[in-house]
């Protein structure tokens, strides 16, 4: 199990990776979740990688705070429901859902950890 500063660093990191690709390859990066890649499309994309950069940097400044993190949290649930609905309702492909729907799993499990209370640090009494 990763420890709370590692989980945090592999959240911001992942989103630094995911912002970056969004925004210098938005139409590889849209059709990877099975959205066209009509000027749009390619718009939209940018936005969310310029998102996923913001927050991947705040993930990866070890002084971020536990709401930026619980924020995050929301953010990514927001993402996953509205995924889900635009699915339900057959705006989007079911193949889009489910990586959107990982994502968000993972996301969430990770920025769990990141919040996790530091464990003391044990000294040794000699």
């Amino acid at each position: 199990m990763l420890d709370r500063d590692q989980a945090r660093r592999v959240l911001g990191s992942i989103r630094v990776g995911v912002g970056a690709a969004a925004v210098l390859a938005p139409s590889p990066a849209a059709a990877v979740c099975g959205i066209s890649s009509s000027s749009d499309a390619r718009l939209l994309t940018r936005l969310f990688g310029v998102r996923e950069l913001y927050l991947g940097a705040r993930g990866l400044d070890a002084e971020v705070t536990d709401a930026e993190l619980r924020l995050q949290g929301a953010v990514d649930a927001l993402d996953g429901l509205l995924a889900l609905a635009a699915t339900i309702s057959g705006a989007t492909p079911k193949r889009t859902a489910v990586l959107i729907g990982s994502a968000t799993l993972a996301w969430l499990t990770l920025g769990h950890q990141a919040r996790r209370p530091r464990r003391p640090e044990l000294s040794v009494v000699r």
